[in-house]
């Protein structure tokens, strides 16, 4: 398996010979020794392993994502030059955990790693968003007994907590389980190693044209002879976008392994299109004992038997696409369907994937209440009709794309009429609820918000915005909202919507 890194540092600039920036590719248990001994170092043998282990678990996710790492402190700390002799030690950690990595519910874990905390470890929530229920606040014994300041984010591992209890004869195993709590020790294999991402879109086209070739339900077939069954019509529909699926064939190898967020459904409306789902067994049930593969999953943290597989392809209407029987049937229910996730293959912000115009009875936060300039706020790629009168069987007099600027003259019930000025000149009626009035940014004072490329932490950082900047809201996605900002330059981004408020 091989990792992609970008160098930068001079030490690796020197020994590759290549100019800054260029990308390399580095066998996977090479650049975890060499990460350890830079991170770590001579450490107590346990300490390095448990180094090992999360530093391998860090870069795991880069490489199911097809990206590169940089070999800096952004990252983690890369130098080739010390996959050598002098390390022995990291060298031989690496080897002892070859393979292994953290996951929580089935998904890669975030395991963040820090020199020291100070006696207490930092929770993910407080100090960036977003729960993970494995990075948490708790004291550090270990830690404190070092009597050492805080020294970087405080969250996760500590580095020198990790020594003080190696020292004392605790196992790399506890070290991992006592910072990164519920998290389970899995082995990695060349053949769950993923080969890139392709869009939604993509996908989800995929998903339209295996679907047309598959006339029967046979185990173990894709589709490619007009027969698949039910992991196989996923993977055919992958394979058909130029995407391959290395890995088990099974419904609960997805769950696992090939399935992000997995998470509990007991509503339609929690799902989201392109997302994987599942019907299941509990364990201790009758199903269960005589069906759920123990050997395989005997040491994973879920112990769910998740026995069917299909892909919400359409979220309004419902409709689940999945193979079985005499071959594809298309759910309108949620019926059994209760686990869903994103497919680790997919790369659910990449492109857009086009929707039909909103359901003009579909609710949202964002409603004006008043007179005043306002946008029209529905997804991306969408529309929403301005009427001659207030009823949705009235004439269509012009269709408003996603953002569109109109000013409000009068809201009445759940109407407003709106003047406009794009492809025409008029006046109208559009359901209050798909225009909205601009938003402010809401912080502290003297404190900014970070406007992102993408909805996600994770993501660059494109401007930061004062607290009371004016910005426009143009569409919102859970805990995110994508806007129009024009300080200190004009652009678009994502916003965690917590940070912003009308008028």
């Amino acid at each position: 398996m091989k990792v992609k890194v970008k160098i930068t540092g001079t030490e690796n600039l020197s020994y590759y010979g290549v100019p800054s920036g260029t990308v390399v590719e580095e066998d996977l248990e090479r650049y975890v020794a060499a990460v350890v001994a830079s991170e770590i170092g001579n450490a107590p043998p346990e300490a390095c392993k448990a180094q090992a282990v999360a530093s391998r678990s860090f870069v795991y996710r880069y490489i199911l994502k097809n990206k590169e790492i940089p070999d800096g402190s952004s990252a983690q700390v890369f130098r080739i030059k010390r996959y050598s002799d002098s390390y022995k030690v990291c060298i031989q950690a690496a080897e002892a955990t070859k393979g292994q990595i953290l996951t929580y519910g089935g998904n890669v874990a975030d395991t963040y790693f820090c020199n020291a905390n100070g006696g207490q470890t930092v929770s993910s929530k407080e100090k960036w968003g977003g729960d993970r229920p494995y990075l948490v606040s708790k004291p550090d014994p270990w830690d404190a007994a070092t009597k050492k300041a805080r020294s970087g984010h405080g969250v996760g591992m500590s580095q020198t907590g990790a020594k003080y209890a190696a020292q004392n004869g605790v196992s790399y195993q506890e070290i991992l389980s006592f910072y990164f709590p519920g998290t389970s020790l899995t082995t990695l294999t060349e053949k769950e190693e993923a080969t890139g991402m392709i869009s939604l879109a993509k996908f989800l086209n995929g998903c339209k044209r295996n679907a047309s070739r598959i006339k029967g339900y046979k185990l173990g077939c894709n589709g490619s002879n007009g027969l698949s069954d039910c992991v196989g019509y996923v993977m055919g529909s992958l394979e058909l976008e130029g995407q391959k699926w290395n890995g088990t064939h099974g419904s609960n190898y997805a769950a696992r392994y090939r399935t992000r967020n997995l998470h509990k459904v007991t509503s339609a409306s929690q799902l989201k299109l392109g997302e994987l789902v599942y019907k299941h067994n509990e364990p201790g049930t009758k199903a269960w004992q005589e069906s759920f593969p123990h050997n395989t999953y005997k040491n994973h943290s879920d112990k769910n038997d998740y026995y069917h597989i299909g892909v919400v392809t359409s979220v309004k209407p419902l409709e689940i696409s999945h193979c079985s029987g005499g071959g594809m049937h298309y759910d309108k229910n949620l019926n059994k369907w209760d686990f869903a996730g994103e497919c680790s293959l997919v790369d659910y912000g990449s492109g857009t994937v086009p929707a039909v115009t909103p359901n003009e009875q579909t609710a949202s936060d964002n409603a004006v209440t008043g007179p005043g300039k306002a946008h029209v706020d529905v997804p991306d790629d969408t529309t929403v009709n301005i009427r001659s009168a207030m009823s949705t069987s009235s004439k269509v007099l012009v269709k408003a794309n996603e953002g569109t600027e109109v000013n409000v003259l009068s809201v009445s019930g759940s109407w407003a009429k709106v003047e406009y000025s794009f492809n025409k000149t008029g006046t109208g009626y559009v359901m209050s609820k798909f225009i909205s009035a601009d938003s402010t940014i809401d912080v502290p004072n003297d404190t900014t918000v970070n406007v992102r490329a993408k909805a996600s932490i994770g993501s660059s950082k494109l401007t930061t915005l004062p607290e009371g900047n004016k910005v426009k809201v143009l569409s919102k996605s859970g805990e995110w909202s994508k806007i129009e900002y024009s300080e200190p330059k004009k652009g678009t981004g994502y916003v965690m919507s917590k940070y912003l408020r009308k008028g």
